[in-house]
C-alpha cells in the first residue's frame, strides 16, 4: 500500500512540475475585437469593419 501511494505522489509532484514549466505558454493569448465603426482619434471619420488584436497587452490593428 506504501508503495502505490509514493508513486502517485511522484506522479503528481512531475505533473505539477510540468504545468508550471509550460505555463507561459499557455498564458500568451490573443485577443480579437471585430468592432462595426471604429474612431482612431486620428481623423474625423469613422473607420468601418475594423479588427482589433491585443497581443502580450499591446493593441495592434
Amino acid at each position: 500500500m506504501r508503495g502505490i501511494h509514493k508513486n502517485c505522489s511522484r506522479t503528481l509532484k512531475s505533473g505539477l512540475l510540468l504545468a508550471i514549466a509550460f505555463a507561459p505558454f499557455f498564458l500568451q493569448a490573443t485577443t480579437l475585437i471585430h468592432a462595426g465603426k471604429l474612431i482612431d482619434g486620428k481623423s474625423d471619420q469613422a473607420q468601418t469593419k475594423m479588427t482589433i488584436v491585443i497581443k502580450d497587452n499591446l493593441l495592434q490593428m
